[in-house]
């Protein structure tokens, strides 16, 4: 992934790995230049993971789109993505249904709106 230049969409949907296979996922992402979408819908990540992909996200300048549904993501992580949003407004759509998010993240991402261009963003089934 880290050299691959050809794959735009990166579809790891059910792929139960977990924080630590983000976290692992996350340090190939901070050098390939080509992956436009992410999704990470079931993956088991949690705020950790999360924190860990937030990362390689404030700089990466192809990644758009972000779907991380069906997963244990919390305030903690919605956080650390809001802040790497307003570092690198590059993204235009966010998928979090079936999360654990509260309104403590849902106003930090929403806080981080102002700063891109979103055209679809998506909280449903969280503790908001």
């Amino acid at each position: 992934l880290e050299l691959n230049k050809s794959v735009l969409n990166l579809e790891l949907n059910n792929c139960p790995f977990g924080d630590d296979g983000v976290e692992a996922l996350s340090k190939s992402l901070s050098i390939n230049t080509a992956v436009t979408t992410l999704n990470l819908t079931g993956t088991g990540m949690g705020d950790k993971g999360l924190e860990a992909l937030a990362e390689p996200l404030k700089t990466t300048k192809s990644i758009t789109k972000l779907g991380i549904r069906f997963n244990k993501i919390g305030d903690q992580g919605l956080t650390a993505l809001a802040r790497a949003i307003k570092i690198n407004p590059k993204f235009d759509e966010l998928t979090f249904n079936y999360n654990h998010i509260g309104d403590e993240g849902a106003i930090e991402i929403v806080d981080s709106l102002q700063f891109t261009n979103f055209s679809a963003i998506n909280l449903e089934h969280n503790k908001i």
